[in-house]
């Protein structure tokens, strides 16, 4: 996917700690790739008081609030129509077709 700062996009999978939710709206602010194992990493403004995080690769490192860049679509690359029919197969828990 080709994120930037400032780029709308779509939460399409909830936060495996609850952080944010399929369907809700953020700007990118800043992009990055994680250096244990190169998995692209965003941040969405959502920031936590933990001070430490685990990377899916299960390296532990001080806790930045970035999040998997596979929890988010653009949203500005979407028609109104295919923005209605993004959000009515998150609504449907679907968010896998989106991707196909």
């Amino acid at each position: 996917m080709n994120f930037y700062v400032g780029l709308e996009v779509v939460a399409i999978k909830n936060h495996s700690r609850g952080r944010f939710k399929k369907g809700q709206e953020f700007v990118i602010q800043g992009i990055k790739k994680e250096p244990c194992c190169g998995l692209v990493t965003v941040d969405v403004g959502i920031y936590s008081d933990k001070k430490l995080s685990i990377c899916r690769c299960g390296k532990i490192s001080k806790n930045d609030c970035y999040y998997g860049a596979d929890y988010f679509t653009p949203k500005q690359q979407l028609s109104e129509t295919t923005y209605n029919e993004v959000m009515m197969c998150i609504e449907q828990g679907k968010e896998l077709a989106i991707l196909n």
